[in-house]
């Protein structure tokens, strides 16, 4: 199977999807808000849908949260509204990074981790318009670190890139 090629219509398949959400003009009320928490319940909002979130550790609480309570179940969801999270140079990595490790670019495995799992995050760097978060994923089969590096945009926080932490 080539998955290279896989990887690039799913990209094109999100690229179309998001310009679509963006462009597409609609007369439909938004959804409600609702404050984003550490609870992995389906249908947490995209940031797009919420309050700026203004610390970077918030920023990736509130990504690994409402990511973990929708991947795999919801890609409709995650389709719409992961580039709110990303920058545009990781968003176009993301589909490369998925085919050449075939692991998801998050996790950073082929499995999530269970939808109960705890979320924290700790800021290791910052300055006004970079960060880097140590963000620990725990759940009772155990947990794992992940060094996500953030670059302030346009006054909003967005994942550049994730790495596993030592």
């Amino acid at each position: 199977m080539n998955y290279r090629l896989i990887g690039v219509i799913a990209f094109g398949i999100l690229l179309v999807g998001v310009i679509m959400y963006w462009l597409w003009p609609t007369t439909a009320k938004s959804p409600p808000t609702t404050p984003l928490s550490n609870t992995t319940s389906f249908g947490n909002p995209a940031p797009s849908l919420t309050p700026n979130i203004d610390t970077p550790d918030g920023f990736a609480v509130a990504f690994y949260t409402w990511y973990l309570a929708n991947y795999g179940n919801n890609t409709n969801e995650v389709s719409a509204h992961i580039g709110d999270w990303l920058t545009p140079s990781f968003a176009a990595n993301v589909p490369t990074i998925e085919s050449q490790s075939d692991a998801d670019a998050f996790f950073l495995a082929q499995d999530s981790p269970p939808q109960d799992s705890k979320i924290t995050a700790t800021i290791v760097n910052e300055t006004a318009s970079v960060s880097d978060v140590r963000v620990l994923v725990s759940a009772s089969i155990g947990s794992i670190a992940y060094l996500v590096h953030l670059i302030k945009t346009d006054n909003n926080w967005r994942i550049d890139s994730v790495s596993l932490a030592s």
